[in-house]
């Protein structure tokens, strides 16, 4: 099956320069006759630094022995693991595309000529997010009751991961000092 273009697309991952006429239409639509599919190849690679900044390595390598870890280590290397392009797409595939978008049954409206690097900056974003969705996971340690789960946090970060991440509580309030003093002011003066 094709998807077809309102307008010809000249993007290298999303071609669509082959037009096609239909009776009813007096313009053209574009399609890609060429069956085989276009890479997008991203490779993720992430350090993590001492806090001088002196002492970088590979966060699938042990920490070096002459660097601390603290808790702020563990939640950080814990929140970045899935943090990828592939942990990205693994679940959405298609979906997860912007060029997904822009189509409606078989027919896209037009994509932009430098398509791909909208696509490699939104999966860039979607794996930043992840961190995010990662950390607050870890911080609310949302998989401690699943069967199977099983306890890795080294000693020196037990039981300090949580207070590290704020996070606002949906019961959470905050006290108006202005109201919290006004109010009972204002109730004294309408008693007189």
């Amino acid at each position: 099956m094709h998807i077809y273009h309102v307008k010809p697309s000249f993007d290298p991952i999303f071609p669509a320069t082959e037009p096609r006429y239909f009776e009813d239409d007096r313009d053209p639509y574009y399609y890609n006759n060429d069956h085989r599919a276009r890479n997008l190849a991203c490779v993720d690679t992430t350090e993590v630094c001492s806090p001088d900044g002196k002492t970088c390595w590979s966060m699938t390598t042990p920490v070096p022995p002459d660097i601390p870890s603290p808790p702020a280590y563990w939640l950080t290397k814990w929140s970045l693991e899935n943090s990828n392009i592939y942990d990205s797409l693994k679940w959405r595939l298609g979906t997860a595309l912007l060029a997904q978008e822009s189509i409606s049954q078989s027919i896209s409206q037009p994509l932009a000529h430098d398509q791909w690097q909208l696509e490699a900056a939104q999966l860039f974003a979607t794996s930043l997010a992840r961190i995010q969705y990662d950390a607050w996971g870890i911080a609310t340690g949302e998989d401690r009751e699943r069967p199977g789960y099983v306890e890795v946090t080294p000693d020196e970060a037990r039981g300090r991961l949580c207070r590290l991440y704020k996070f606002k509580s949906p019961d959470y309030t905050n006290i108006n000092l202005a109201a919290f003093v006004g109010l009972p002011l204002l109730a004294i003066v309408n008693l007189f």
